[in-house]
């Protein structure tokens, strides 16, 4: 179902809740069965998510990097609502070896590839349901240590992760618990009358 966030100090990690503590604990390490591609999800490049909360002014810093760096192949799935310019194909057909996902859906694209790169897509939070291992390269809500793989810009950090997938640091119960936690937080339609009449009373009036 759609869901939407709604929050008077703003949304992403603008949202009154970021940096909020999530408690598990780490018993079974993410499991990895498809070793030799990494899905790259690229995002809109006029979202808030890339001005406000990427090291990067375009997904060509992200896609470069991996592509370069990455022991594996990368293939990149566009996002569904905005399809990448001839500039991004072109950039990304450079790089040899990689590829377009032909997935009609995430989810099917999820069925197919267990490394998954992403700046600080939403689509990260189906990934870690799903238990697949999330590299996360942006600032995001559910960017904590042990339920994704918490990345830089250094390309060393990219090389030795993905070089050492049997000690990879993600969790399947850190995953969990991070993305229930995020759930809980967005509202469905069917919600929203009742959560925003609580949401306007809790704000201040001057």
């Amino acid at each position: 179902r759609k869901t939407y966030q709604v929050d008077p100090h703003g949304i992403n990690m603008a949202a009154s809740w970021a940096g909020t503590p999530v408690p598990f604990t780490a018993k079974n390490r993410v499991k990895i069965s498809v070793r030799d591609k990494v899905l790259v999800l690229l995002q809109s490049e006029g979202d808030t998510q890339l001005a406000c909360f990427s090291p990067w002014v375009s997904l060509k810093g992200l896609v470069e990097l991996v592509a370069r760096n990455a022991p594996q192949k990368i293939v990149v799935r566009k996002h569904p609502y905005n399809p990448p310019s001839h500039e991004m194909a072109s950039f990304v057909q450079s790089f040899p070896g990689a590829s377009w996902d032909d997935s009609p859906s995430l989810s099917a694209a999820l069925d197919r590839y267990d490394l998954i790169a992403t700046l600080n897509s939403s689509s990260a939070v189906e990934a870690m349901l799903r238990g697949k291992a999330v590299l996360c390269f942006g600032e995001a809500l559910y960017r904590v240590r042990g339920a994704v793989a918490c990345m830089t810009e250094d390309p060393a950090l990219l090389r030795e992760t993905l070089t050492n997938l049997d000690a990879i640091p993600i969790w399947v119960e850190a995953q969990k618990a991070v993305a229930h936690a995020m759930l809980a937080r967005q509202w469905t339609v069917d919600t929203i009358p009742t959560k925003l009449e609580g949401l306007l009373r809790s704000i201040p009036k001057y």
